[in-house]
């Protein structure tokens, strides 16, 4: 009565391959810019200072001149140790 059922056939393991295929896929296309984005912020929340300089100095609000004082500035304030 049992041996009707021989098994998972050609078909069952065709399916079973596409579906590990879409997982993987899914994985790739939607997990791993979840992650990279995390470390990135989303690309949420705020600037940089040096961020709203590179912007100032591309729309050409700022010269060349006011640019490298700015980033003179940002130089200083890196090497400053931090105090905690």
């Amino acid at each position: 009565m049992m041996d009707w059922y021989d098994g998972m056939g050609w078909d069952g393991w065709l399916i079973g391959c596409l579906m590990m295929l879409a997982f993987l896929a899914f994985i790739l296309v939607v997990l791993v810019p979840l992650v990279r984005g995390s470390r990135d912020g989303f690309g949420f929340g705020r600037p940089t200072a040096k961020d709203l300089l590179d912007e100032r100095f591309a729309r050409g609000e700022i010269d060349i001149e006011e640019y490298t004082r700015g980033l003179d500035v940002f130089r200083r304030s890196e090497d400053r140790p931090t105090v905690h």
